[in-house]
């Protein structure tokens, strides 16, 4: 037999255990370690759990106290954007959504102003999230108190595909013309 293939059984009276040794391993040293890794596993899962419930506890206490200081005082605007950040940053959160919503309807409509672009820009159309509606409360808010500041912006994004229409059709015609004065030129 070649020396991988020999296997050492000692017998250790004294703690009555079989040792099985192929180099350097024992018997019990896979099962033992395989058994200790599932539950540290199971330990780093739970404590990855709790880890996220508290940054989510966390995120709630931030948002909830930023809104009711621009709630209360026109001393703490620029927080807003803090506030807003936050919100993007969890969109997907219903938690989030809903202490927004809490929120969004008693927080005075000129402190958005200076976020429409931002606002503007994230306008979508998923359906499945709060998200769109709250975007869409706050914006439409903002058109009916501010319309100066807020229908501009609107107004470009609800155009911006019409450089592209134009271009297209000067391109089109460009180049029809071109074929056509290039088939007179022939005759």
């Amino acid at each position: 037999m070649s020396i991988l293939c020999q296997i050492l059984v000692v017998l250790d009276t004294s703690r009555h255990t079989f040792h099985f040794r192929a180099g350097t391993s024992k018997l019990g040293d896979a099962k033992n370690a395989s058994v200790i890794l599932e539950r540290n596993s199971k330990l780093d899962k739970a404590d990855q759990v709790a880890v996220i419930e508290e940054k989510l506890s966390y995120l709630l206490l931030a948002l909830e106290n930023y809104a009711k200081a621009l709630i209360k005082s026109d001393k703490h605007d620029l927080k807003m954007y803090r506030w807003i950040s936050l919100w993007f940053a969890n969109t997907e959160e219903k938690s989030v959504n809903q202490m927004v919503e809490k929120f969004v309807q008693t927080i005075p409509d000129h402190k958005f102003v200076g976020l429409l672009y931002q606002l503007c820009a994230r306008m979508v159309t998923n359906k499945d999230s709060k998200f769109p509606i709250l975007l869409k409360y706050i914006i439409t808010k903002c058109a009916k108190k501010h319309p100066y500041h807020t229908l501009p912006i609107i107004l470009a994004l609800a155009n911006s595909d019409a450089d592209e229409k134009v271009y297209n059709f000067s391109f089109i015609f460009f180049q029809f013309y071109y074929i056509f004065s290039f088939v007179f030129s022939i005759f």
